[in-house]
C-alpha cells in the first residue's frame, strides 16, 4: 500500500474528542432536554388561542397542583357577567310556574319562624328575652342562605356535567353563581328582619352596623364549604345523600332557633368552633344591641379564612376531572 493511501484512511477516520469537549456535548445534550419536557409541559397548560382579538381557553388536565392564580382570578372576573346570568336563571327557575313567585322564599322561613315559635312559647314556658322573636326571625332567615349555599352550591358542579362538557369557564363560577343567587333571594328578608325590630320596639343601637362584617364572614365560610363539598360530591356521589344531616348538625349546634344566653358556659365551650356557631352568636349581641364579642369574631374570621384557603385549593387542584367525573 502506498504513502499516499495511508493518508487518505487516516484522513477518513474520526478525529478523538477531547475530555472537555466530550463533557460540552453532554451538557448541550441535557439542555436540549430540559427544553423539550419544558416545552412539553407548557403545550399540555391552558392553552390561549386568539380567534377575533378575544382570547378562548381550552381547558386541559393541570401539569401541577393548581393553576396560575392571577390568570384564573383575571378570567372568574372577565365572565362575572356568565355568574351573574347563571344566578338570575336559577331564581327565574325557582319562581317560574308559580303565581307568588319569589314569595314562597320567604312563606316557608316564616313558616318555621311560627312552629319554633310554638314550641319555645306554648310548651316550653319560661323566660325569654324580650328580642327571642326578631332573633328568631333574623336567625331562620340568615340561616337559610347557608343552608342554600351547602346544599345547592354543594351539587353545582355535579349537576353541570353537560354545561362543562360543551362550555370553557373557570368552574369556580358555578359554586359562585349559587352563592350570588342566594344573596339575591335573601335581599327581601333584610326588609322583613328590620320590619320585625321596629314593629316589635327593639333598641335599634348603632351596633347593628357589625351586620355587614358578620354577614361578609359568614358568607366566606358558606363559599369555602360549599367549594370542599362541591369538589368532594362530584368523586363520592354519596355525600350529596349526607347533606341533609350535615346542615341540620350545624343548624342545631348554632344559636339560630334558641338565645345563646340560655347555654351555660360548658356547652358553650364545646360548640364553640361550629363553623357558624361565632356567626349566629353576634347577630343575636348586636340584636340585643350589644357589640359583637371579639372572641367569636376570631373565631368566625378564622372559619373564614381557613374555609376559603382550603376549599379553593381542593377545587382548583382537581378542577380539570369535574367533567369526566360527573
Amino acid at each position: 500500500m502506498s504513502t499516499t493511501d495511508n493518508v487518505a484512511d487516516a484522513d477518513d477516520e474520526p478525529t478523538p474528542l477531547g475530555a472537555s469537549e466530550t463533557e460540552e456535548l453532554t451538557r448541550s445534550a441535557r439542555k436540549s432536554q430540559r427544553a423539550s419536557r419544558r416545552a412539553a409541559k407548557q403545550d399540555r397548560k391552558t392553552r390561549m388561542v386568539e380567534d377575533d382579538d378575544e382570547i378562548v381557553f381550552v381547558y386541559e388536565p393541570y401539569t401541577r397542583y393548581v393553576p396560575p392564580l392571577r390568570p384564573y382570578l383575571r378570567e372568574l372576573w372577565r365572565r362575572r357577567a356568565f355568574a351573574q346570568e347563571m344566578a338570575r336563571a336559577k331564581v327565574r327557575g325557582k319562581r317560574s310556574g308559580s303565581a307568588l313567585g319569589g314569595v314562597w322564599s320567604l312563606l316557608d322561613p316564616m313558616f318555621m319562624v311560627g312552629i319554633y315559635y310554638f314550641l319555645f312559647t306554648v310548651i316550653r314556658e319560661g323566660a325569654r328575652p324580650a328580642t327571642f322573636v326578631p332573633m328568631l326571625i333574623s336567625g331562620i332567615l340568615h340561616f337559610q342562605l347557608t343552608s342554600s349555599a351547602l346544599n345547592e352550591g354543594g351539587s353545582s358542579v355535579a349537576g353541570s356535567t353537560n354545561l362543562m362538557l360543551n362550555s370553557t369557564f373557570p368552574r369556580m363560577l358555578l359554586p359562585l353563581s349559587t352563592i350570588y343567587a342566594g344573596i339575591v333571594g335573601f335581599l327581601p328578608s333584610i326588609v322583613i328582619i328590620f320590619g320585625a325590630l321596629v314593629l316589635l320596639d327593639v333598641d335599634l343601637s348603632v351596633h347593628l352596623f357589625w351586620w355587614f362584617p358578620i354577614f361578609a364572614l359568614q358568607m366566606f365560610i358558606s363559599l369555602g364549604l360549599a367549594l370542599i363539598i362541591s369538589t368532594a360530591v362530584v368523586f363520592f356521589a354519596d355525600i350529596k345523600n349526607i347533606l341533609t344531616y350535615i346542615t341540620r348538625i350545624i343548624f342545631f349546634t348554632s344559636p339560630v332557633i334558641y338565645p345563646a344566653e340560655f347555654l351555660s358556659t360548658e356547652i358553650i365551650n364545646a360548640i364553640r368552633w361550629s363553623p357558624f356557631f361565632g356567626v349566629f352568636f353576634n347577630y343575636q349581641r348586636i340584636i340585643n344591641a350589644t357589640r359583637p364579642d371579639w372572641g367569636m369574631m376570631t373565631i368566625s374570621i378564622g372559619w373564614a379564612i381557613g374555609s376559603v384557603l382550603v376549599g379553593a385549593w381542593l377545587f382548583l387542584r382537581y378542577e380539570r376531572e369535574f367533567a369526566s367525573h360527573g
